[in-house]
């Protein structure tokens, strides 16, 4: 009799633990969620797509692809396929997406809305909207069914979402940008040191493997780009912030691949993505304080991170004004 108690008990207490996991695992999975919605329907693009590239596109584009009737291609359905695949394992790493805005979070349930024929491959809609366009893909980086395209995908939609949670953060802060920021200097200034916090955020989740740092430490890629666009950062902020009165042409040129273009010629998110991945050194949340410094807090940043000549030509300039 006593023996069979015994066994009762042990049994009732391995199925509790066995239940436990299973319970905590639910939970973290249920707690947020990733939708799928398309951009295209009966061989035309939806109303919804539509609304999300209004103010993306021409209006000349936009009433071309209103009226365009084409199915996907069997290119841009595999990458529809590949997204849709990876959807839920990158719905689980919103958490740590989430963790160098602190407690600034965004709606439980987001949207990953698939689009097609458009030339950027990612961007985001509103607040809980990020956008995928299926041809861009394609034409930037060849064939879904490439393996290292598995990791590009969620890394790009991870891009898109820190942009969600920066639009966020800014809504929290009352931070507003300029509508024509060409219109004064200090509107330009604004808007560029935006920029490069915004897209520096999002090139930091946009870096695969070989931009992060070695044993704390740059890695080769790494540095090998430092060297290149560092003297480009430095000597268009310095001209930025010295000039009396900035010509057009001087703030086009400062603006030129602040964030656009190749990956290797953005001159000002890249080197800020990796400045975070050294300020992070594997834990996130030590990203928060450059999160909450907010675009004036780039300056800063680079203060820390830039290395030689080009540290002391920048120091000269902004060391009185911008703690580390």
């Amino acid at each position: 009799m006593k023996k069979a108690i015994v066994t009762s008990i042990v049994f009732a207490f391995l199925l509790l633990c066995c239940k436990a996991p299973n319970k905590e695992k639910k939970e973290k999975t249920v707690s947020k969620a990733t939708i799928i919605q398309y951009g295209f329907k009966n061989k035309k693009v939806t109303k919804q797509w539509l609304e999300a590239i209004q103010n993306r596109e021409s209006k000349a584009y936009i009433d071309s692809l209103s009226k365009l009737t084409t199915p996907l291609t069997k290119e841009e359905l595999k990458w529809k396929q590949l997204i849709e695949s990876n959807i839920d394992d990158w719905n689980l790493m919103r958490d740590s997406l989430d963790v160098p805005f602190g407690k600034i979070n965004i709606a439980d349930t987001i949207t990953v809305l698939l689009g097609y024929r458009g030339v950027d491959d990612g961007f985001t809609y509103k607040e809980k909207t990020l956008c995928i366009d299926l041809t861009a893909l394609n034409n930037t980086y060849g064939s879904a069914n490439k393996k290292v395209n598995k990791n590009r995908v969620l890394r790009i939609i991870s891009h898109e979402y820190t942009h969600l949670l920066s639009k966020k953060w800014m809504k929290d802060n009352n931070y507003k940008i300029p509508d024509n920021h060409f219109k004064t200097d200090s509107a330009f200034k604004k808007h560029v040191l935006w920029e490069i916090w915004y897209e520096g955020f999002g090139v930091y989740r946009s870096m695969s493997s070989k931009w992060f740092p070695i044993e704390g430490s740059s890695s080769p890629t790494a540095k090998d780009a430092l060297k290149k666009l560092s003297p480009v950062f430095v000597e268009k902020m310095i001209t930025m912030d010295t000039t009396k009165v900035l010509t057009l042409d001087q703030k086009k040129w400062i603006q030129k691949n602040v964030s656009e273009g190749p990956f290797i010629q953005k001159y000002a998110a890249l080197p800020v993505g990796i400045w975070l991945a050294l300020e992070a050194n594997g834990d996130d949340k030590n990203l928060i304080k450059w999160v909450n410094k907010g675009p004036e807090g780039i300056l800063g940043l680079a203060r820390k991170h830039l290395k030689g000549e080009y540290k002391e030509n920048f120091n000269a300039i902004f060391q009185n004004r911008f703690d580390n």
